[in-house]
Order: structure tokens, then sequence, then C-alpha cells
């Protein structure tokens, strides 16, 4: 029994023995698979939380530092458009910004764009759904997963 931040996940040791048995490459698409889904659990409730016209620019990927990571957020560019930059002001908000000194004139402050999170909050929010995604028939969904592989390859090899 393994206990990760005070959850207890039963048959974890028996479960990682049948994962060593697999090859290497299908048991990370395998775990990929399965955390990709509770990813998509994070940005459905980002995307429930975010200002209007947000949710195209919310996306799930993978980690370029860590092959087996699943990263969810606010992409700056979809496509052409490069407008995503600007959530990240509606999520950290921005510094007072000030006017230059002229002659005559002096410098005075235009405002302040107060932070409206709603990444982080998505994100604590979903944090129950996705442990119970992942603590529930996790042997079921890397199954569901090594059961379409063999399919697939199956069918590719004609058998």
């Amino acid at each position: 029994m393994n206990k990760i931040d005070g959850i207890e996940i039963k048959g974890m040791k028996e479960f990682n023995e049948i994962l060593k048995t697999l090859p290497a490459s299908v048991h990370q698409q395998a775990l990929k698979s399965v955390h990709r889904g509770a990813a998509n659990l994070v940005k459905k409730e980002i995307i429930a939380r975010s200002p209007e016209g947000a949710d195209k620019y919310v996306k799930v990927g993978n980690d370029p530092e860590n092959g087996n990571a699943i990263i969810v957020g606010i992409k700056k560019k979809v496509g052409g458009d490069k407008k995503g930059f600007v959530y990240r002001f509606h999520e950290y908000g921005t510094a007072e910004r000030m006017t230059r000194q002229r002659v005559g004139r002096k410098a005075k402050g235009t405002g302040k764009m107060k932070e409206r999170p709603f990444v982080r909050p998505a994100i604590d929010a979903s944090i129950g759904s996705v442990l119970k995604y992942l603590t529930n028939d996790y042997g079921q969904r890397i199954g569901k997963f090594i059961k379409n592989k063999l399919r697939r390859t199956n069918k590719q090899l004609g058998i």
C-alpha cells in the first residue's frame, strides 16, 4: 500500500510489478494516456472559470523538459491568433502604468489592472476530481489503453 500526500493507494506495488513486465514504450504511453485524461479534467475546469474568449487558448500538451509529464495552461498563440498573452494579465494583473514627465506636466499613473485569477483556482478546485480519476480504476484505465494498443497493432499486422 502506497501513501501519496495522505492518500492510500492499495495494490500499487503489485500494479507497478505488472507495468514493469511491459515494454518501456508501452508503459510510458499507457501512463501518459491516463495522465492526459486527468489533465483534461483540469482543462474543463479552467474553461469553466475563464474569461470570455479564453477557452480557445486553454491547451493540454506534453512537457518538453520531462517526457512523461503533461502540462495544462494558457497558450499565447493559437494558429495565427496571437492574443492569448492577454489572459496572463487577467491571471496576474499588471503594475501601475505611468505617463512620461514632460515640460510643465508631472508624470501621473494611468491605472493598474487587478489580478482576476482563473487558472490557479481552477487547478485547486479540480484536485479532488483528478485524484478520484487517478485512484479509481487506475488499473482498468491502463488495461483499456493496452487492449486498444494491442488491437491496433494486430490490425496493422493483419492478424
